[in-house]
């Protein structure tokens, strides 16, 4: 599950020191992070986006049960991933893509696809955090 530093690496972070603690626990805390701002993320898709309450409500449900699918998925698929720091930033790339691209969308059904999309995403980058926190020293 080791990723050895490579010296061509943009960001060599020698495996096991505090700094990749520090990064791994990043890493595994974004969900929590996430989790904590669904009331302003609510608020915003019902002022910003003109959504009723129960349409913000879908939304965000959709995108933590996406979040609780993709934690579960890493976890049954981590003994598969060769090389964990790069699936790691594909999936962080992703995130922002997508949160990127959901700016100006207010269709509730794409929206509700499209966050879900986003929590699987997000879920298997937290998922993939605490596995490999699982496996360090």
């Amino acid at each position: 599950m080791s990723d050895n530093v490579h010296s061509n690496q943009a960001l060599p972070t020698p495996d096991n020191s505090w700094i990749a603690s520090l990064q791994l626990a990043f890493l595994a805390s974004a969900g929590l992070y996430y989790i904590n701002i669904f009331p302003a993320i609510t608020d915003s898709l019902m002022e910003g986006a003109g959504l009723t309450s129960n349409q913000a409500g879908d939304v965000t449900s959709a995108n933590a049960l996406g979040a609780a699918f993709g934690a579960l998925l890493i976890t049954l698929l981590i003994t598969k991933i060769p090389r964990w720091k790069q699936v790691a930033f594909s999936l962080l790339f992703s995130l922002i893509a997508i949160d990127l691209f959901t700016v100006g969308l207010d269709s509730t059904e794409f929206l509700v696809m499209i966050r879900f999309a986003h929590g699987l995403i997000g879920g298997a980058l937290v998922g993939l955090g605490f596995s490999v926190i699982a496996r360090t020293k």
